[in-house]
């Protein structure tokens, strides 16, 4: 049955998610990065599916988009994974692959290893197994967001020692910025991130990573600086492979585009027998 990209909603834990189905085929979850969310989606494709062949699943990450948004860290970290299994158990889906960017690679990735009997196989793309360096980030994102100052603070942490941005940079950015400020929950938003910089839930460990049996697909931009933590799973998970996208940085139309056509690939090249989906 083809489904369209109506919003329809589940309880989490006392947390109202929303989602949208499209397309026909075996189920493939989509999890987005920090401040993305379905809408981003919707206006930019207007395809049933993303994916050729899949029927394409994507949700409100908690704290995003219409799903709830506690002010309560300890609501997000691990509730945020919990959030992917209970989409799976609210559709009646047995198992399915995932495809996360940056935050939603790293929500993929501890959903895997905490429910492994849950994913089929995983694409994790602009983000992995994030190591100390980029939860140093997440303090730095954590304070802007408190300060009121939105991604400001991540803004100035990611410019590369020695170099400043041009003006025109700048003023991009805070047009974007105040643009995010004004469609997000900054306490919701501040929450999340002092989970990850303080709690640290979402943090995969190396026995962790080391004991996936799934096959995984890494891809990143050459010049992402969050590469090195796809790079590190390299010799550590079981069945990983890497992709680089030469010239491309962390996200961005053309990062996207080529994340699909890449996902889309490697799905078909494992799954030669997917499991069938069935809605509730």
């Amino acid at each position: 049955m083809t489904t369209t990209s109506q919003d329809r909603f589940f309880d989490s834990n006392g947390v109202p998610i929303r989602y949208i189905v499209r397309g026909d085929g075996p189920a493939v979850v989509r999890l987005y990065g920090l401040t993305g969310n379905i809408d981003h989606l919707v206006e930019s494709s207007p395809s049933p599916s993303p994916f050729d062949g899949y029927q394409f699943i994507a949700m409100d990450c908690r704290g995003h988009g219409k799903s709830g948004k506690p002010h309560d860290r300890a609501a997000y970290g691990l509730e945020m994974v919990k959030d992917v299994v209970r989409l799976l158990d609210h559709l009646a889906i047995g198992r399915a692959p995932l495809i996360g960017f940056s935050m939603g690679a790293e929500i993929a990735l501890k959903t895997a290893a905490r429910h492994p009997a849950r994913v089929r196989s995983a694409v994790l793309a602009g983000s992995g197994w994030s190591d100390e360096g980029i939860y140093e980030g997440w303090r730095v994102i954590a304070d802007s967001f408190a300060r009121g100052k939105g991604l400001r603070g991540f803004f100035d942490w990611t410019t590369p020692p020695g170099q400043t941005r041009t003006a025109k940079e700048i003023e991009g950015f805070e047009q974007w910025n105040q643009a995010l400020l004004a469609q997000n929950d900054a306490q919701a938003l501040t929450a999340l991130c002092k989970n990850y910089a303080e709690l640290e839930e979402l943090r995969a460990t190396e026995e962790e990573v080391r004991a996936l049996r799934m096959p995984i697909l890494g891809i990143a931009g050459e010049h992402d600086p969050e590469r090195p933590m796809l790079e590190r799973m390299q010799g550590v998970a079981p069945d990983f492979t890497l992709i680089v996208l030469e010239g491309l940085g962390h996200g961005g139309p053309a990062f996207l585009k080529t994340l699909d056509r890449e996902a889309t690939s490697f799905f078909q090249r494992i799954d030669v027998h997917p499991e069938p989906k069935t809605l509730a």
